[in-house]
């Protein structure tokens, strides 16, 4: 996604409020335009992102939050949070990637947590617990964006 800009709103839009697994999750989201299925192949990023409903925001960080505490399989009863922290200290894999990765693993795209390297058999984890999620429906009424 390195030639792909993400159309910033206003320090005071609460897209701001969304951590940097949200924003992240936000420009993939944008990148493959919602999967809103519109013949504009930039329609939300021509929108921008101050065109996010409060409740759309809302509905992203919920998402992302609700991801993260996915307790794992397994013993310990590690939380996905507590494997994306060692991955990112023990193999490089930023918070950035992860919330990139998670709108492609439950949108179905053909990349995603599964199609990393250096996640090993913890993208098939991670894959499941996204998976767990469902599908992620945007929709745009011309003026705002919604999330659902």
């Amino acid at each position: 996604m390195a030639q792909f800009q993400l159309n910033h709103p206003a320090p005071s839009h609460p897209f701001h409020s969304l951590d940097l697994f949200g924003r992240a999750y936000v420009e993939a989201m944008f990148f493959t335009n919602g999967d809103t299925g519109d013949e504009r192949e930039h329609l939300l990023n021509e929108m921008g992102t101050e065109r996010l409903s409060n409740a759309a925001v809302a509905t992203i960080q919920a998402d992302c939050d609700r991801f993260r505490a996915i307790v794992l399989p397994g013993p310990g009863g590690a939380t996905v949070q507590r494997l994306l922290d060692v991955l990112q200290r023990e193999r490089g894999y930023t918070i950035e990637q992860a919330g990139h990765d998670l709108w492609f693993t439950r949108q179905g795209h053909g990349v995603g947590f599964w199609s990393r390297e250096e996640l090993a058999s913890f993208g098939d984890v991670l894959n499941d617990a996204a998976s767990n999620l469902g599908e992620s429906y945007v929709e745009t009424d011309g003026e705002w964006i919604h999330v659902r």
